[in-house]
């Protein structure tokens, strides 16, 4: 993962503009630029900077300025925080000194989730002076559970439910979202099932008010079943029970009988149950239940834990559990997957596993990597004052000539004048020193 100050990985610069957002820009495709200036800003404000600008400029007539909107905006924000490394602007941390048990991995974490949520903060504020918000749909999720118990040198806590970001036990792979807007009623809280893959037919079927499968391009690979769904229906329901479109879950699943060394395993909910067999990665820090440091789980009120035992448990799992055979839990009633079912109740083992084998038909081997690698080139191709090198597609369009002056010695140019494709977060615009954990 890339550094949140210096955007280094692997000893290049990583950290990318599109050049068709610069003044007096020509280009008409993608057209990428590292945008060198931005080294020494936290990427959670160089982001959101970003995203305040568009909503602020946006309006009618085919550009970024102008009046209110009078056609949609898609503004995606895929922040960097909470990943690894763990950094943070000091004012950040210091309001978790002392805290936490005293761990300073989970006091970072903490640190970084609070830049990111103010930045969050001023992307909906820039909303709400822009006079959108009332008219925005605006979603909130994760893409995993965090890695856990210190796997990836990080503490982020998924307790009580079991597992971290590297295993397909529900702290892995059951995360929490939130969404408002218009036609969503407030204060709904649902556990109804909605899968990543659902945001697409979702957002296209309500942008569109039709059929989302009216909108797939023509000649486009037909969808199969486990390519997502539209679940417009039950948001506009606010989540009620058996208002989602879908009764499973599709974890992962491998062609074959077994899987490739990177793999986490099989798993599948349908209905009430899930099926799930473990794989070569399933870190033995992550497979257990483990509260943060500093917190008393016992005197801890966890709105998911009503779907466990009362007695929440804490601590590793039984070493290989689920490794060898399936195990089957009933994640509506024992969220924490606490008791494996699958001794007693084999024809429901054997009725998920059918379903499972109807995706394993159509999964593909692994993608081996084809054509050339990345390449590194010289940033003073983009200004003469810029040092070091930066990480670009061997075969991809850069900046056109007449551009490469855009950030040239001496220009000083602020974060929010540039648009960063490749990562960022957000906070107020900081940079500077910075406190880490390795």
């Amino acid at each position: 993962a890339e550094d949140y100050v210096t955007h280094d990985t692997l000893g290049a610069y990583d950290f990318n503009d599109d050049a068709r957002h610069e003044a007096g820009s020509a280009a008409a495709e993608v057209t990428l630029r590292p945008a060198v200036e931005l080294n020494g800003t936290y990427s959670t404000a160089a982001m959101t900077a970003r995203a305040v600008r568009v909503i602020e400029g946006f309006g009618g007539g085919g550009g970024l300025g102008g009046s209110l909107p009078r056609r949609p905006l898609f503004l995606y924000l895929p922040y960097q925080a909470v990943h690894w490394p763990l950094e943070a602007p000091p004012q950040y941390v210091d309001r978790y000194r002392g805290r936490t048990g005293g761990d300073t991995r989970r006091q970072l974490v903490c640190a970084m989730a609070k830049a990111l949520d103010d930045g969050v903060g001023q992307v909906t504020a820039a909303l709400k002076r822009r006079g959108m918000w009332d008219d925005s749909l605006v979603l909130f999720s994760s893409d995993n559970g965090g890695p856990t118990n210190g796997n990836e040198g990080t503490w982020s806590s998924n307790f009580p439910l079991r597992g971290g970001k590297n295993t397909l036990w529900e702290g892995g792979t059951r995360v929490v979202g939130a969404v408002r807007g218009p036609g969503i009623p407030r204060g709904a809280v649902s556990y109804e099932k909605f899968h990543a893959t659902d945001w697409l037919p979702t957002l296209v079927a309500m942008a569109s008010g039709r059929p989302w499968t009216a909108s797939i391009p023509p000649g486009e690979a037909p969808y199969l079943e486990g390519d997502g769904v539209d679940n417009w229906p039950m948001l506009r329901a606010g989540g009620a029970p058996g208002s989602s479109a879908r009764d499973w879950l599709l974890y992962e699943v491998h062609p074959g009988d077994r899987w490739a060394p990177h793999s986490h395993g099989d798993a599948l909910v349908l209905g009430d149950l899930k099926l799930i067999r473990t794989g070569k990665v399933n870190p033995a820090e992550e497979d257990g239940w483990h509260p943060p440091p500093g917190e008393d789980s016992t005197a801890t009120r966890y709105a998911v834990g009503e779907r466990c035992d009362r007695s929440l448990r804490v601590g590793a799992a039984e070493a290989g559990q689920c490794a060898e055979e399936y195990c089957l839990f009933n994640v509506t009633a024992d969220a924490c997957e606490y008791h494996d079912l699958a001794a007693e109740r084999p024809a429901d083992v054997a009725r998920l596993l059918r379903r499972l084998d109807r995706f394993r038909a159509t999964a593909v081997p692994v993608v081996r990597p084809e054509g050339c690698e990345p390449v590194r080139v010289p940033n003073s191709r983009w200004g003469a004052g810029f040092r070091g090198v930066s990480w670009q597609p061997c075969d991809g369009p850069m900046t056109p000539p007449g551009l490469t002056e855009v950030a040239s010695a001496g220009r000083e140019r602020r974060g929010e004048d540039l648009f960063v494709l490749v990562r960022g977060s957000g906070a107020a615009s900081q940079s500077g020193r910075l406190e880490s954990v390795a």
